[in-house]
């Protein structure tokens, strides 16, 4: 069953699908981003953004660097206890068929595009959270469930 998953994500290229997805992901939400901090503070300089821009790509290229060498291993393992080995020979046989290829070549594309959707309205209630797991922590600090209270 692993080398069935394994060369189904070998046929529908998961390392430069992993690639892809990531460059187009960190695109569209640097856009969203920047678009939403104009919005709030005025257009940035262009160098600067351009410096944020090369830093984030760069963080993000370091994630995936990092990640790539067990990658194809993990995701076989996911596949390999969700399918049978005659699923992943099925799934592989659909994946390769030309209008999946096409489906498969924009994956990164949509996903960048559908991962937007909200993408700013969770940007903003971030905050909110942040404060409200604060206080949670205090909370259970003062119960005595983590130990020592902050100072």
């Amino acid at each position: 069953m692993l080398a069935a998953a394994r060369d189904l994500l070998i046929a529908t290229d998961f390392d430069g699908q992993l690639v892809a997805s990531s460059e187009k992901t960190t695109t569209a939400l640097l856009k969203t981003l920047l678009d939403d901090v104009e919005k709030k503070h005025g257009e940035m300089p262009a160098a600067n953004r351009a410096e944020l821009e090369a830093l984030v790509k760069r963080h993000n290229s370091a994630v995936v660097a990092s990640i790539q060498p067990i990658a194809l291993a993990e995701a076989a393992l996911i596949y390999a206890r969700h399918f049978t080995a005659d699923e992943l020979r099925e799934l592989q046989r659909l994946q390769t068929h030309p209008v999946m290829a096409k489906v498969n070549a924009l994956a990164p594309q949509l996903f960048a595009e559908l991962s937007q959707i909200g993408a700013v309205e969770s940007l903003n209630a971030l905050p909110a959270l942040e404060e409200e797991i604060e206080a949670m922590m205090a909370r259970w600090e003062d119960e005595g469930v983590l130990g020592e209270k902050r100072s």
